[in-house]
């Protein structure tokens, strides 16, 4: 007999899924990771994270994953505030100057 996966929906409840029906994504950044499904029911897409045991479970019984990427952008600290709306329109009447570079520049070597 197949491995089936007991699964739950938020709507539908309790369901038994083959492994070809999970998405297992794996993230250099292991953190990142997760798995997910669609009821067969009503169709919701439901996503977890997957811890590495989960994973070794999933794939043990089948489930392919897939393998990807966390871009360095995304988990480099970022200091500072928040860019505003405020931020956000100064920059964009800046832009509208004909000496936007230079005035740039000249605020970086200050």
């Amino acid at each position: 007999m197949a491995t089936k996966f007991r699964m739950r929906c938020p709507t539908c409840g309790d369901m038994e899924l083959a492994p070809e029906a999970i998405d297992l994504q794996w993230c250099s950044h292991a953190p990142a990771s997760y798995y997910r499904y669609s009821c067969p029911g009503c169709g919701e897409g439901v996503s977890k994270p997957a811890d590495g045991q989960t994973a070794q479970v999933l794939i043990a019984a089948g489930v392919r994953p897939k393998y990807w990427h966390m871009p360095a952008e995304a988990i480099e600290p970022h200091d500072g505030a928040p860019i505003t709306l405020d931020d956000v329109l100064d920059f964009h009447l800046l832009l509208e100057r004909d000496d936007w570079f230079e005035s740039l520049t000249q605020k970086d070597a200050a």
